[in-house]
């Protein structure tokens, strides 16, 4: 058929990226819905109430209905301008292109597929100009309808009387075997006897050693004779094909980018594809640059996405967030160096690891460094130990002896900034349930107080089920004066309830939250 001009010079500038080529790795078949919450019987408290201020929603909207009318108005002008441009091949271009009809492979609708770049269109809402023929393995149709313009095509090719059919397959066949068609289910199921057979004349010797001739052949010298229903033979047949059966290998495939790149621009996007481990690109395989949707016509890049195969420390992902200065690295299982590295999250303030499941021996799923903060959460555990976090300050005065558990200050590299040393002043970490464990006797969270003017350890143990006050313990871990602060604001144990432990128990206690600190 024919086509427009971007069609035919495969010009995708102004052609939106199908989400299949930008993300690649997307599962459809994924929810996002979470894992589905089953009740213990147990009372839960309600969450807050979120307020939300609907005038701020409002204007929020507003503003983007505002900036998305100034974008398509561009887009239009900018569109009006194209169609202006003159074109005096616009409807000879010739083209071709692929038809999928429906019906197969859960295909509902008739689709078109553009063989240059692989873009699926509907028939209705194809840039195709007009149709000439269709062919397939079998046959061959003209296009009978008049008009070659897309508007109100069928496709039905099964109506002779709009697509006539230059191949007749079937009644070659027929003619061939000399047969109209297979008896009725009707005759088969009635069981009829067969017919008689005519005993065999014998061939003459001459006739014996003339070459036989096939069908067709004997046919056709027949003239006017030519078979039971008197076909015509003076059909077309299928040719051949004079290619040969492609033979692509794995490394031919690998290879396919002769100039080391292949760059796709298409309006919203920039594709670049590169071969199989390249080292040159760190094993890149693809970048995807995403403009700004506000700035699409200024090119302004919004996100770059990058994939990756082949690396050794099994990143398969990274992307980066021009505008907010924020890149996130995604790994695969199996590069022991990482610890079980799943995903890496940099901004400027913090930075989060996120490791796989089951994978680490310590059990730890996130990481988040922050600024004078380090929280870090874990599951299957045998101590039970979900949450634990830690808070650091900066030490002004180096000549302060009294500070405990001070890092950092390493000796600066070529290239890097000195840095500064810290103190830890607090560390927390929380525990869940053990049902083998008195509630009373179970810790829930255990906060140590390392500071100058303060060097304090709060336990607080888990709420029993018939309870409405949690038991809290807090110990003094001053040198020289470490015992059970009974007098803390904190300390929660009524007599009637609770029991303070014993001096013994005391002291193992404060013994085992020492070595527990360090």
């Amino acid at each position: 058929g024919y086509a427009p001009k971007w069609v035919t010079e495969v010009d995708q500038k102004e052609v939106e990226c199908p989400a299949r080529i930008m993300f690649p790795d997307f599962d459809l078949t994924k929810s996002d819905a979470g894992p589905e919450v089953k009740g213990d019987g147990s009372y839960r408290i309600k969450d807050w109430k979120a307020h939300i201020s609907h005038a701020e929603n409002n204007k929020e909207e507003k503003n983007a209905a505002m900036a998305q009318r100034l974008v398509d108005k561009a887009r239009a002008e900018e569109l009006a301008k194209i169609t202006k441009e003159v074109d005096k091949f616009a409807n000879d271009r010739v083209h071709c292109w692929v038809l999928v009809k429906a019906g197969r492979r859960d295909i509902t609708e008739d689709l078109f597929v553009e063989a240059t770049t692989g873009l699926i269109y509907k028939v209705d809402g194809s840039p195709y100009v007009g149709i000439e023929t269709i062919w397939s393995d079998a046959n061959c149709w003209v296009n009978m309808q008049g008009e070659k313009s897309m508007d109100g095509l069928s496709y039905d090719l099964s109506d002779q009387a709009k697509w006539e059919n230059v191949l007749v397959q079937k009644q070659v066949d027929e003619a061939l075997t000399g047969r109209d068609s297979e008896p009725p289910k009707s005759a088969k199921s009635k069981g009829r006897s067969p017919k008689a057979r005519t005993p065999k004349t014998p061939k003459s010797p001459k006739a014996a050693k003339s070459p036989t001739k096939s069908p067709r052949t004997a046919l056709a010298s027949e003239g006017k004779e030519d078979g039971p229903n008197n076909v015509a033979l003076d059909t077309l047949d299928v040719p051949r094909s004079w290619t040969l059966p492609p033979n692509i290998t794995k490394e031919l495939y690998r290879n396919r980018f002769p100039k080391f790149c292949r760059e796709i621009q298409y309006r919203n996007c920039l594709i670049e594809k590169y071969k199989e481990c390249e080292s040159k690109v760190a094993c890149l395989v693809q970048r995807v640059t995403l403009y700004d949707p506000t700035e699409e016509d200024a090119k302004r890049v919004g996100r770059i996405i990058e994939y990756y195969r082949h690396r050794t420390d099994r990143m398969r992902k990274k992307i980066s967030f021009v505008n907010d200065a924020k890149e996130i690295q995604l790994f695969e299982k199996g590069y022991n160096e990482l610890q079980g590295l799943m995903e890496l999250i940099k901004t400027p303030e913090r930075k989060i690891y996120k490791f796989h499941p089951n994978w680490r021996k310590d059990g730890m799923l996130t990481r988040v460094w922050k600024k004078g903060t380090i929280k870090e959460t874990f599951s299957n555990r045998d101590d039970r130990l979900t949450y634990r976090s830690f808070d650091m300050e900066p030490i002004m005065n180096k000549n302060d002896k009294k500070l405990q558990f001070v890092f950092g200050g390493d000796k600066k590299q070529k290239g890097q900034a000195e840095q500064q040393q810290q103190h830890l002043t607090k560390i927390v970490e929380r525990y869940s349930r053990n049902p083998s464990v008195a509630a009373e006797n179970d810790v829930e969270e255990r906060i140590h107080w390392i500071q100058p003017g303060r060097r304090e350890v709060q336990i607080e143990y888990h709420l029993p089920e018939d309870g409405i006050i949690r038991k809290c313990l807090v110990y003094t871990m001053k040198s020289g004066d470490t015992k059970l602060h009974e007098n803390h604001y904190m300390t929660r144990c009524p007599p009637n309830v609770y029991k303070l432990p014993s001096k013994n128990d005391q002291f193992k206690e404060l013994a085992f939250l020492s070595q527990k600190e360090k």
